[in-house]
């Protein structure tokens, strides 16, 4: 799998892939050795590693699979935000601004979507950790 243009990476092998979620025409990514978070789409083929992909890069930090989160149009993501600690992200579409859901400190995993946009997760604000939602 190369990464489509529009990733800074661009025409480069995905290599030491740690997140991979795929639905139907998307896919978030999170690579290690070259920290970062992609966004990749299909294309009008529905084909990824073709010609008419198109990718993105979300976030500069290498996450797992606990790290992101795909459903429908939406992904979401953790990473550094304010005021502390990382936050839950999201993003509506191949081209939407990322969004900060979160803005507190707490340890935070396992951002889950629905294909709507509401994220689900996992946060230790609390002793013992609670599952918050959040609607767009």
């Amino acid at each position: 799998l190369r990464h489509p243009a529009g990733s800074p990476r661009a025409g480069l092998d995905v290599y030491d892939a740690r997140a991979l979620r795929v639905q139907g025409r998307r896919m978030i990514l999170s690579e290690f050795a070259t920290p970062g978070v992609y966004l990749f789409d299909a294309g009008a083929d529905g084909l990824f590693n073709t010609a008419d992909d198109r990718g993105r890069m979300l976030a500069g930090f290498a996450g797992g699979d606990l790290d992101v989160g795909l459903a429908g149009d939406w992904a979401a993501f953790l990473d550094d935000g304010p005021p502390a600690g990382r936050q839950v992200w999201l993003v509506r579409g191949l081209d939407g601004e990322p969004t900060p859901v979160t803005g507190h400190y707490s340890a935070k995993w396992a951002p889950t979507l629905e294909p709507g946009g509401r994220v689900f997760w996992t946060d230790y604000v609390f002793v013992p950790e609670a599952v918050f939602v959040r609607a767009p």
